[in-house]
């Protein structure tokens, strides 16, 4: 899957610069790279500033640094031409890098218009990822839970989907619309921990890994629970990034982490524990204090040590540190 090219005959901007870009974007016009710049939201204010700066330059003046310019591309790649022929249309692509650069997401304009957004595994664990996402959409678009619509394909046998723009903004949004979202989530059955799925496939990974102490402390976790909990399709990367306010509402995106049999309140943890550790730095105690405040339950300890338990269990199959979540875990189990 590695060595495939998704550049379009256009001029590219690579963003932080051409060494290591995070977006590789088509300027070739003005309204090419107005619409480019929409592929690339960070959080971070530097991140912010940056990006409006060289989107200012670019579009107001034609001017920037040219060390930051790739060469121009005189060619589509095959993978466009592929796309071109399947719509009768001709693309233009700019290119987002995720972070574990285990798949791109290219977006897709045409006419001045964007025409929608591909994402594209490239390593094993980026398959994975696409494949979970397209049947959590396909089972969330069946129950009328999400409207997104999607269309899946395949290039050299490899599965990717294109899905159209979601018409919105990533911004600061208000808890009790995020917790809205989170509900609208929730199925009708309740269990007690011992017999949720979710914690029956975190004891079962660290029982397969062997982790003594994370086990120990899911078991007392469960054995001291005595409150019935919802089963819910659980996001599995809830985040401000990865929510969208509409005019019709907010609106998820990015469902690479979906479980279908998911357990309740762990993604609306996920949004204030990425708030906090990545938005406003906090540490374990802060952090945990900041995740208390803002969702009053009995059993918080209980519920925050399965989500940190389920964060080491998703960050050992991404193949990604887990040091703060185990640090954190210890803390509130001390």
């Amino acid at each position: 899957m590695r060595g495939i090219s998704f550049f379009s005959d256009d001029t590219y901007l690579s963003i932080p610069n051409r060494k290591n870009p995070k977006v590789i974007l088509a300027v070739g016009n003005k309204t090419m790279a107005k619409n480019s710049f929409k592929i690339y939201n960070p959080f971070s204010l530097k991140a912010k500033l940056f990006k409006k700066l060289v989107r200012f330059s670019l579009i107001n003046f034609n001017t920037i640094l040219t060390t930051i310019f790739d060469l121009d591309k005189n060619e589509n790649s095959e993978f466009i031409k592929f796309l071109n022929d399947k719509f009768q249309i001709k693309f233009t692509a700019s290119i987002y890098n995720a972070t574990l650069k285990d798949k791109v997401v290219i977006q897709l304009q045409s006419e001045g218009l964007i025409f929608g957004y591909v994402k594209y595994p490239i390593d094993k664990l980026g398959l994975k990822n696409i494949k979970n996402e397209i049947k959590a959409i396909e089972i969330l678009s069946e129950k009328g839970v999400l409207n997104l619509q999607m269309k899946s394909f395949e290039f050299k046998g490899t599965p990717f989907f294109i899905l159209p723009e979601l018409q919105g903004n990533i911004a600061n949004i208000p808890d009790n619309e995020v917790l809205k979202l989170v509900e609208s989530f929730k199925k009708e059955v309740r269990l007690k921990l011992k017999e949720q799925p979710r914690v029956l496939e975190i004891r079962n990974y660290l029982n397969e890994q062997n982790l003594i102490l994370e086990l120990q402390i899911l078991e007392s976790v469960v054995k001291s629970s005595t409150e019935y909990y919802y089963e819910v399709y659980e996001h599995g990367d809830f985040a401000p990034w990865n929510i969208v306010k509409t005019k019709e509402g907010l609106a998820a995106f990015d469902f690479e982490y979906f479980a279908e049999k998911g357990l309740e309140y762990l993604d609306i943890i996920k949004y204030h524990f990425q708030v906090g550790r990545l938005l406003k730095g906090k540490n374990e105690e802060e952090l945990y204090q900041h995740i208390s405040e803002k969702i009053n339950i009995k059993e918080i300890k209980e519920i925050v040590s399965l989500f940190l338990l389920k964060e080491i269990m998703s960050a050992s199959q991404q193949k990604k540190s887990a040091d703060f979540e185990k640090q954190m875990l210890n803390f509130i189990n001390a």
